[in-house]
């Protein structure tokens, strides 16, 4: 797979060479964060003299970089799952444990066209109730030292236009509210597969075809065969004020196996599964993504994504007891949409307030031969629908307030509430991995339909303090007011959740 990697790059340089920009050659600035840079850096940096925590350990002239991160996070969880404080068998949910994760990486650039990297994991999950095994009960799992990235790229946009990446790796686009590497979650997600890249001085466009590996306990982390995911993403900052994309995304999967983050062995044996939840299916999502570069509009921010779905779903999680539910192919049309904005004041404490409101389509009649579910694909979901991980981008609308201040410097405070309304209560409410429903067959369909879609309301307080370069402190707490969907449908305590993370980087 490398030397294909290699061989790829060095034809499409050799064939379209000529059509790179000679801006290229001056390497443009980049309009703002999100307007990525090339795949690498392609200066081969000098060791440091004198090196201090948090920097990475250079070797050989720079040619040889190591990089450490070790990660703690204290958890506590009360009726998150069932939100049910009377308890039955799913109050191992309630619980206190400590998520530990440790990587590390070793990249080699012995010149300025190839870089090697090759990263291993070692996560846990301590003092849980819960299963060892990823995704049983919610649980994170233990992993040891599993190989997470080995990957070659080979490209020189300073010489030549096309850049190639072949192996495991990270795939992160726009928010990653579709495709992203999961990093909250305390094992992450990685695909094996090619990424391209064709580079110019105001657009890149990037296309991949890759797996998702499922990433087990006690067995090497295979990709899944029956899981094949493409893609094409199209990046340009010709709007001074934005960075504007689009993109077209491609599933075939031919199984019902949820793969990550909710794959693991079979509990109680030895034997490498995955949990049924993913429907399998055939589709494609084309979107549009628009964000602000900031500084560009002074005080104000904004962001937008619309994204829409086309083909074929084979399988209904909602209601797996519906006649010919778990073996009809469904057509589907479902669409998805996000909007913000924000305003930060002048000052040191560098105050901004900000709206959002997303929206994704659920399936109004399970029983019949449409889907309307949108699919949220491979998403970072922690980061826009509030941190206790209750709803993912799939038959959802949410109305989102945000504060953040830095009160003294590098201290920053924020505050979200969020208001949660289900798209269409004939569908299943989602957690944030997309598959699993909180409430779906329990409910009863009946129960479903006849509830109130008002889901309830979270508030999020989180504190980020860097105690130096190398170490990072970050909190939160969180309080879910159930809506009358949940009474509506069975239990309808409220939920809280605690958190107190450590990251330690080298």
């Amino acid at each position: 797979m490398l030397q294909i990697a290699a061989l790829a790059a060095v034809t499409l340089c050799g064939v379209g060479g000529a059509w790179a920009d000679d801006a290229l050659k001056k390497v443009a600035p980049a309009a703002g964060d999100d307007f990525k840079t090339p795949i690498i850096a392609n200066d081969l940096q000098p060791a440091e003299k004198g090196w201090r925590p948090g920097d990475p350990m250079r070797l050989d002239d720079g040619r040889l970089i190591f990089d450490a991160q070790e990660r703690l996070r204290f958890e506590s969880r009360e009726n998150n799952f069932d939100f049910d404080c009377r308890g039955n068998a799913l109050s191992i949910t309630d619980d206190s444990y400590l998520l530990q994760r440790f990587r590390l990486g070793l990249r080699y650039q012995p010149d300025e066209w190839r870089n090697a990297y090759f990263q291993t994991q070692d996560s846990r999950e301590i003092g849980s109730t819960r299963p060892d095994d990823p995704g049983f009960f919610g649980s994170e799992g233990d992993q040891n030292f599993a190989l997470r990235q080995a990957n070659l790229t080979v490209a020189n946009f300073k010489e030549c236009p096309f850049g190639v990446t072949a192996g495991r790796q990270e795939l992160s686009y726009g928010d990653e509210r579709l495709v992203g590497a999961f990093d909250w979650n305390n094992i992450g997600r990685v695909f094996d597969g090619f990424k391209f890249r064709f580079q110019q001085a105001h657009w890149n466009l990037e296309a991949f075809a890759v797996m998702p590996v499922s990433q087990y306990t006690k067995h090497f982390d295979v990709p899944d065969a029956d899981d094949k995911f493409y893609g094409m993403y199209y990046q340009m900052d010709y709007l001074a004020p934005q960075v504007t994309e689009f993109y077209v995304l491609y599933r075939n999967k031919r199984d019902n196996d949820a793969g990550f983050p909710v794959g693991g062995y079979n509990l109680g044996t030895n034997k490498p599964g995955d949990q049924v939840g993913t429907q399998a299916g055939d589709y494609a999502t084309l979107g549009a993504r628009v964000k602000s570069v900031p500084g560009k509009l002074g005080p104000w921010d904004y962001g937008l994504e619309v994204a829409g779905q086309t083909g074929s779903v084979i399988t209904d999680s909602v209601d797996t007891n519906l006649m010919n539910a778990t073996t009809a192919r469904k057509r589907l049309m479902a669409y998805a949409a996000h909007v913000m904005g924000g305003y930060t004041f002048q000052g040191k404490e560098k105050i901004r307030l900000g709206l959002e409101y997303d929206y994704a389509s659920g399936d109004g009649n399970p029983g019949d031969g449409n889907s309307d579910s949108f699919q949220n694909l491979f998403p970072t979901n922690h980061k826009f629908y509030g941190y206790m991980d209750l709803f993912a981008w799939r038959n959802m609308q949410e109305g989102r307030f945000q504060f953040n201040i830095t009160p003294v410097e590098k201290l920053v405070l924020q505050a979200d509430y969020h208001a949660f309304w289900l798209a269409d209560t004939s569908d299943a409410w989602f957690r944030a991995n997309a598959t699993t429903p909180v409430r779906g067959v329990g409910a009863g369909l009946t129960a479903r339909d006849r509830a109130g879609n008002f889901a309830g309301q979270e508030i999020d307080f989180t504190a980020t303090y860097p105690l130096a370069k190398w170490v990072k402190l970050h909190g939160g707490y969180s309080h879910f007011f159930a809506g009358q969907y949940l009474r509506n449908t069975g239990s309808a305590a409220d939920a809280d959740f605690f958190y107190l993370q450590t990251v330690f980087q080298f």
